[in-house]
């Protein structure tokens, strides 16, 4: 920004929940049905005048959140996005296991799984695409869970970085 920032300090504005999703032109996304609910966020950059609005729906029957952002300049100078991060979860627990998937040609789907350790574990790709070589895909579970889990998957990701950081800062 003017100021030579390299970070953007959003304040909070505004919520407002209501029935159903807003569509995505251009872009797939799930139905809703009579039960779906959508809370939208709003925050802002003063400095700049952009504005990020925050997307979460619930699906109760599918027991899923779907989630998305907006990002709109509402400012008189233009806005460069180098990275955005989207989303933060805190979770106080240290017994889980992540699950990646990775692939090759004739062998797309293929997971690993690892207890989570103290530092770094991450996911990504640059290569401008999601694919089965790097699957947009993480979940987090319980070291003897099978099935069960949270799960993470970005659509449309073109290049990724699912990040998770454990321990302190």
């Amino acid at each position: 920004n003017k100021n030579g920032d390299c970070a953007s300090f959003l304040d909070y504005k505004n919520y407002r929940i209501f029935a159903g999703r807003l569509d995505l032109p251009g872009l797939p996304f799930a139905d809703a049905d009579d039960k779906t609910e959508t809370l939208e966020i709003t925050l802002s950059d003063d400095l700049t005048g952009a504005e990020v609005k925050l997307y979460y729906t619930v699906f109760p029957k599918e027991d899923v959140i779907s989630r998305y952002m907006v990002i709109e300049n509402k400012g008189n100078e233009n806005v460069t996005v180098d990275r955005c991060m989207p989303m933060t979860l805190d979770i106080d627990r240290d017994d889980l296991d992540m699950v990646s998937l990775y692939g090759r040609h004739n062998n797309e789907v293929n997971h690993q799984r690892f207890a989570l350790h103290h530092g770094v574990q991450s996911t990504l790709s640059r290569r401008g695409a999601s694919s089965h070589q790097h699957n947009p895909f993480l979940a987090l579970c319980s070291r003897d869970a099978l099935q069960n889990g949270i799960t993470f998957f970005t659509v449309l990701s073109e290049s990724f970085h699912l990040h998770l950081h454990i321990g302190n800062g």
